[in-house]
């Protein structure tokens, strides 16, 4: 069984170490450049020295780099690619051209037959994502340590630690899953990915930032103002609100609506007018109003711990997917 998996799957195995191949030529090739910019720049002797005071460097430094976000796209979806085109075609592409019954009518049960594929496969996309996860570790690092070190940050998160490892075998189950209903590999295909999408991004939208409970500081508006953001790098800010003495908002975010504040501080009348008030006019309204931000984050200590409750989601996922597989296979008259 395992030497017919092989020879089933030999071309999709070979088209995604091509594809891994070709993306580790792009990580060392650009990383090798970023990790010497990095350090000739002078960013990783400011931050190991005083990490607070290299904000202005390492904007200037992480602008030469923007043009890599095109790729970010691509590394995102990637594990979605091993559902599509390794999961989903593993049972449809049997059934949809009829060969599975040579199979099972052999010694061989529907059970075991699907069993060796999954698992052969599977492996082979774990350590392919293992290995690419360790790559984008070492490739992102300079970047991530510009950001503040900001591992939180959406497109951050998702390709590092342990995830990308728990997507990769969540999107196989699921295509698997996906193909034994719809039988029709190219649907299936198309299927798998827009649900692996959905189900990424409702967990990283509307799970992620309630994994443990938000905490919630308060703050001076003024612009040198001492936040958990700049006291802890890799702090995850969810939301801020500026808020006057009495709790209510006067901008939904970091700053002042003019047409909220307007009437407690009759002296910023002429912002509501698109003209800017005097910065004397302002500081008094903040002082006498008592304006201040109230943000809502998660710690940076709890990095590994969000990520190891993302992959327990989506290992739980991949086991119950699976599990399905299992029984609709095994219940399908052909």
């Amino acid at each position: 069984m395992i030497w017919l998996t092989w020879r089933q799957h030999r071309f999709q195995v070979i088209a995604g170490a091509a594809v891994l191949a070709v993306l580790g030529v792009f990580i060392l090739v650009t990383g090798i450049g970023m990790v010497s910019s990095f350090n000739d720049s002078g960013l990783a002797a400011c931050f190991a020295a005083t990490p607070s005071g290299c904000s202005e460097l390492a904007s200037s430094w992480s602008s030469q780099y923007s043009g890599y976000q095109f790729v970010i796209p691509l590394f995102l979806l990637l594990p979605g690619l091993i559902g599509a085109f390794w999961g989903s075609p593993l049972i449809a592409r049997e059934v949809e051209q009829g060969t599975q019954r040579m199979i099972w009518m052999q010694s061989i049960s529907r059970t075991r037959w699907l069993a060796v594929k999954v698992v052969v496969l599977l492996l082979l996309a774990v350590l392919g994502a293992t290995l690419y996860t360790l790559a984008l570790q070492w490739w992102s690092q300079p970047l991530v340590t510009a950001s503040n070190n900001n591992r939180f940050n959406p497109g951050v998160f998702d390709l590092l630690g342990v995830v990308p490892v728990a997507y990769a075998i969540f999107a196989f189950a699921l295509g698997v899953l996906v193909g034994a209903v719809i039988r029709k590999t190219v649907p299936a295909m198309g299927a798998t990915l827009v649900a692996f999408v959905a189900v990424r991004v409702a967990v990283e939208f509307f799970l992620r930032p309630h994994y443990q409970a938000a905490l919630t500081e308060s703050y001076s508006l003024a612009p040198d103002a001492k936040t958990i953001l700049s006291r802890t790098p890799g702090t995850w800010q969810i939301s801020a609100q500026t808020v006057d003495k009495a709790g209510h908002v006067v901008s939904n975010g970091i700053g002042i609506d003019f047409n909220r504040i307007v009437g407690v501080c009759p002296s910023l009348a002429g912002g509501s007018a698109g003209v800017a008030p005097s910065a004397s006019n302002t500081q008094t309204c903040i002082r006498d109003a008592g304006i201040h931000v109230v943000a809502t984050f998660q710690p940076a200590d709890r990095y590994w711990p969000f990520q190891g409750v993302e992959a327990a989601i989506f290992l739980a996922l991949s086991a119950a997917l699976l599990t399905m597989a299992f029984l609709w296979l095994s219940r399908r008259a052909t």
